[in-house]
């Protein structure tokens, strides 16, 4: 299986204004270390960055996600940020899709992952898919997430796809995408883009990060 990455790789971005991210045990999902993104509540990102993708027409990632410590600001108008988001080539390029946290204030209070892929000319899909990051009363210590991106294979063949597994059991999908004209450049995971919504002194916890050309075992 070509390995693009593996967390010990990983580019670390400077950490802006309040949002932080520190590697230590006490962040260990998988083995001794893991990472910790902070929030204080005054907004800024902080993120790793995954630059070995080289224009891929297919990207897995498989990441494990703790949000125990992790709530949003009950004033916040929108209960939600980025922890991953995929580009063509830098972050000035085009998006090829983002996934956010998100709290949509259901029963039970649990978050959620909402994915989200864009097509052929920029826009988004008009349909992104939600996944409860745990529906268990008492959280489990973590869980392992396994995103499947894949290009379209040609000019009107629109059979583009973005899965979500969690827990080794298929989620959600779109299909049908078109998106032939679309790469993977690089990849940021963290917390950015509307982080002032997450609670003062919460924590986000992600470890055991692999990103791949080719189908990994949800």
């Amino acid at each position: 299986m070509p390995v693009l990455l593996a967390a010990a790789a990983l580019l670390v971005a400077p950490a802006f204004a309040a949002t932080s991210i520190a590697v230590n045990g006490g962040a260990a999902l998988q083995g001794s270390f893991g990472m910790q993104v902070s929030f204080d509540g005054a907004g800024g990102n902080a993120y790793v960055q995954d630059n070995s993708p080289n224009s891929e027409s297919e990207y897995w990632v498989s990441v494990r996600l703790n949000d125990n410590s992790l709530s949003f600001n009950p004033a916040a108008a929108t209960k939600s940020f980025q922890f991953m988001r995929a580009f063509t080539d830098d972050a000035a390029s085009a998006t090829v899709f983002r996934i956010n946290v998100i709290d949509a204030s259901t029963p039970g209070g649990n978050l959620r992952v909402f994915v989200l892929p864009t097509l052929d000319g920029g826009a988004f899909h008009p349909l992104g898919t939600e996944t409860f990051i745990t529906t268990s009363a008492v959280p489990p210590a973590n869980n392992k997430f396994v995103f499947e991106w894949k290009a379209a294979t040609g000019v009107g063949a629109n059979n583009g796809r973005m899965v979500t597994y969690r827990d080794g059991i298929l989620r959600k999908q779109i299909t049908n995408l078109d998106n032939d004209t679309i790469r993977v450049g690089m990849v940021r995971m963290g917390g950015f883009g509307n982080t002032v919504s997450v609670a003062n002194g919460t924590s986000l916890f992600l470890d055991d990060f692999i990103s791949t050309r080719t189908a990994q075992t949800p």
